[in-house]
């Protein structure tokens, strides 16, 4: 995206991409370059990292030269089917490699609210980076190593009447 021709002043920026939202409040305009923002789609299948208890879903990765403080991010889950709705939340990787298309550093869990209707989960926070909606599976019954769960994170799943574990392999 080029935002060379802005005055110089605050504004609010809202950003459509993938079917995905950014909206980036109190960005300030000083003069700036072309080409200050790079969006990516993200895929479930592109977060090579474990996120213990979730699947990764859907999502944007973003590299900008732009500083911004608040931003408010609306991750779009529309064609992942997730077996339950009512555990996705939204995370941040605060180092994303754009180029690599990896998280160099932990993926952080942001207060998110879900849009069953519209299936999009939003989030604030702040700064810029990598983003994507991922389904809390803890809880299905299936105890699922290619999402992490063991019987210390997930007991509900990973735990016999017995109380050995019985672990579940399932393809992602």
């Amino acid at each position: 995206y080029n935002l060379s021709s802005l005055n110089n002043r605050t504004y609010d920026l809202k950003i459509d991409a993938f079917n995905h939202q950014i909206n980036i409040l109190d960005l300030n305009v000083t003069p700036i370059g072309n080409d200050i923002i790079d969006l990516d789609e993200i895929i479930g299948t592109d977060v090579t990292v474990t996120i213990n208890t979730y699947k990764p879903l859907s999502g944007i990765g973003i590299n900008t030269s732009l500083n911004v403080s608040t931003v408010n991010v609306t991750v779009s889950y529309n064609g992942t089917n997730p077996s339950s709705e009512t555990g996705i939340k939204i995370f941040k990787c605060s180092s994303w490699d754009y180029l690599a298309r990896t998280c160099n550093s932990s993926w952080t869990q942001l207060t998110s609210s879900v849009n069953v209707l519209d299936n999009k989960v939003s989030g604030s926070t702040t700064g810029f980076s990598a983003y994507f909606a991922a389904e809390l599976k803890c809880g299905n019954g299936i105890c699922e190593s290619v999402y992490g769960e063991t019987s210390s994170n997930c007991a509900d799943d990973c735990v016999t009447s017995q109380g050995s574990t019985s672990v579940t392999v399932t393809s992602s």
